[in-house]
């Protein structure tokens, strides 16, 4: 049972408990993300005495993966010698990055800083008695870090100028203020005690249970970030650092972060790839981590392989889940050269699942279920992928580029073999990803990931009506003889039936009429698409009473 107790601390004494390496950041975190705003809002609160929360410091012998830097400032590589205890910060990240990162600067460091850390450097005007971030400062600017100097640097720095300064004059007076200012400030941040928690006697469980909880109105703390964190052992196998170069390898596919990664490798253990008991998984498992991971970087590269060039997904943001990398990562890697009979049926399981929106909502149960008939499947047994009956699931009214059913879209309209208006070469996988549309591809993403309607909401009238006209205007100038294929150099026309643009929407587009041509397009993109769902899915033609639900599935802001 944890032992939690109340306890303060002084902003010095925090400082030197990260400066002596008591005090660490585990991997949980994703790293400083507060705004300069909440910086300035910190800091003025300290200035008027008000509570600014607490930390929850974890104290253990254990040792786990922790940052080497908190704000800007690198820290030293020691750490109390084990079995000495180590406080594991859970939560109040920001505000120690906050205190650290701005008060533990020298006068060198923070000349030295440049692009996102520049936050750090934080003035406070002595004249307007406030807080704030300023590329050149004035005279009056004072450094925050100096607010907890030593060796006089404050005292220093308020002499050189009030010296400079004629005795008697107004401008000898008004720094005389000033000094009593800052030397106040300076005893309020040095008297200003930051409640935290202490906790002992607890599990690695109840560690990630409490921190779990306390960060349940923050950013949320996802499993391989937690895993990562806890495998970690010193001059040991580093996951989070062999996940970040595997993926390395394969930058298209980096979207989806080292979940799949995770998962992937949890399965090579036997293990359910959504467990979370991750004491008794690194207990049995530590030792074989590394060969884990070998063997799913070799399966990972044969799995993206296989959603390239057998459905063409040239990059992660366009594969419908996480869980379609994890699948084919263990077949492949139980089986890595099946024959073509597996691999249509593979082909036939991605399509299907993706066009019937299979995973959404989190059906970890489904995610289980797939990666044990994949399991059973590589292992010689007869068994269906697919054994119950998927019906397509309808486009959502409203679009979100991370939905599977969206994703599954562009895959189809990918497979129509999409060109270049002025070239007539087909269209690279990035620019059909494009969030614009470059005067050379005046229908690209814009066209080709949204299904009629959905084409204004994304836009907007006015940016829809210039695209179109220049797709027109293109339409209207093309000159056969720039086409790469001969065959299309013979018929210009078949370039824009390449984007599914039939020859009706064409003359309403000619003619003005962007919402007959937007009726039109809408049309055949439906009627195609369902011809292609076909060969996977069963169609219905029941009305759907409520708008589908968007099945996005998150993807993180940045690796570990």
């Amino acid at each position: 049972m944890a032992n939690v107790e109340t306890r303060t601390i002084s902003f010095e004494g925090l400082i030197k408990q990260v400066r002596e390496g008591f005090l660490r950041v585990p991997r949980f975190y994703r790293g400083f993300v507060w705004r300069r705003e909440q910086i300035l809002t910190f800091f003025d609160s300290i200035r008027q005495k008000y509570p600014v929360g607490s930390l929850l410091i974890w104290r253990t012998q254990q040792r786990y993966a922790s940052f080497d830097r908190i704000g800007p400032v690198a820290l030293p590589p020691n750490e109390p010698r084990a079995p000495a205890e180590v406080g594991y910060v859970l939560d109040g990240h920001q505000r120690l990055s906050v205190v650290f990162g701005v008060f533990a600067l020298d006068d060198e460091q923070a000349s030295g800083l440049s692009g996102n850390d520049r936050v750090f450097l934080v003035y406070y005007d002595l004249d307007a008695e406030r807080f704030l971030h300023i590329r050149y400062p004035k005279p009056h600017h004072l450094p925050a870090r100096y607010l907890l100097g030593h060796d006089d640097e404050l005292t220093n720095w308020l002499d050189v100028r009030r010296d400079a300064t004629e005795t008697g004059s107004p401008e000898r007076a008004q720094w005389d203020m000033f000094r009593r200012r800052a030397t106040q400030l300076q005893t309020t941040f040095a008297q200003y005690r930051l409640p935290y928690l202490d906790m002992t006697e607890a599990s690695l469980q109840e560690a990630v249970n409490i921190f779990s909880r306390v960060n349940s109105q923050g950013t949320a703390v996802r499993r391989e970030e937690v895993f990562a964190a806890l495998s970690w052992k010193p001059a040991g196998f580093d996951f989070a650092r062999a996940a970040k170069d595997l993926l390395d390898q394969y930058p298209r596919y980096r979207s989806f972060g080292i979940k799949p990664v995770l998962q992937s490798v949890l399965a090579a253990l036997g293990e359910f790839i959504y467990d979370t008991d991750w004491g008794r998984i690194l207990e049995e498992h530590q030792a074989k981590l590394p060969g884990a991971m070998e063997e799913v970087g070799t399966s990972l590269g044969r799995a993206l392989d296989f959603l390239d060039e057998r459905i063409g997904a040239s990059s992660g943001k366009v594969v419908p889940y996480s869980v379609h990398i994890v699948v084919l990562t263990e077949l492949f890697r139980r089986y890595p050269d099946p024959g073509p009979s597996v691999l249509q049926e593979l082909e036939r399981w991605l399509w299907a699942t993706s066009f019937a929106s299979a995973f959404s909502a989190a059906n970890e149960q489904a995610l289980t279920d797939a990666v044990d008939r994949i399991q059973r499947l590589a292992s010689g047994e007869r068994v269906s992928l697919l054994p119950e009956r998927l019906i397509l699931r309808p486009f959502p009214r409203r679009f979100h580029a991370k939905s599977a059913r969206v994703r599954v879209f562009h895959l189809f309209l990918k497979s129509r073999g999409p060109r270049d208006l002025s070239t007539g070469e087909l269209l690279h996988q990035s620019m059909l990803l494009r969030n614009g549309m470059g005067d050379a591809q005046p229908v690209t993403s814009r066209s080709l990931r949204l299904a009629g309607r959905f084409l204004v909401a994304e836009t907007g009238r006015r940016t829809l009506q210039r695209d179109l006209e220049a797709l027109a205007l293109a339409h209207a100038h093309a000159q056969p003889s720039l086409a790469v294929d001969p065959a299309q150099a013979t018929d210009p026309a078949a370039i824009l039936r390449s984007h599914l643009i039939p020859d009706d929407a064409l003359v309403a587009l000619r003619a003005g009429d962007l919402d007959a041509f937007i009726d039109l397009r809408e049309r055949e993109l439906i009627r195609e698409e369902r011809a292609f769902a076909k060969q996977y899915v069963d169609l219905t033609d029941e009305e759907v009473e409520e708008e589908p639900e968007i099945d996005v599935e998150e993807e993180p802001e940045s690796d570990l």
